[in-house]
């Protein structure tokens, strides 16, 4: 969370700027959240393609990933990357698929049909390693996001 609060004394001139930098303050922020949103979102639409870690069948799970800033109240941002493709958390997390009715459940494949009373799908995370790949950037994004703001404003 970036906090700022600051009183300065004395000089009006200086004072002024500071106020109309904090007042503005809101908006850099939320626009360096979209920066960093979008660029976890480019680095996890990278990983969905090639095998590393999946390979592409459709093109869904790819194109259903998404991002959003929102305001959570006062001057919090919070951005968002994901997707509303329930495999896609599957992928990433992994799962355990059992039987809904009966003892086995059963499947058509190449070689015939197959049962099984449980499948297990390992975890092939792709979108926490986008947002751990970008950590750094995002840091940095955001600081010079801030310092330009106060460099507009001349503080």
């Amino acid at each position: 969370m970036l906090n700022l609060a600051t009183t300065v004394k004395g000089d009006k001139e200086l004072a002024r700027k500071f106020d109309k930098a904090g007042k503005t303050m809101p908006k850099t922020v939320e626009r360096a959240m979209w920066k960093c949103v979008y660029m976890v979102q480019r680095t996890g639409k990278r990983k969905l393609t090639g095998g590393n870690p999946l390979n592409v069948r459709t093109g869904e799970l790819r194109s259903s990933l998404s991002a959003e800033v929102n305001k959570i109240h006062g001057n919090e941002y919070e951005g968002r990357v994901g997707t509303n493709i329930i495999y896609g958390k599957i992928h990433e997390y992994g799962a355990t698929i059992r039987a809904k009715t009966g003892e086995y459940m059963t499947w058509p494949s190449g070689a015939g049909w197959v049962r099984a009373r449980e499948v297990r799908i390992p975890a092939r995370p792709w979108l926490n390693p986008a947002l751990r790949e970008n950590r750094q950037k995002i840091n940095k994004t955001l600081g010079m996001e801030v310092k330009d703001h106060f460099k507009k404003h001349r503080l």
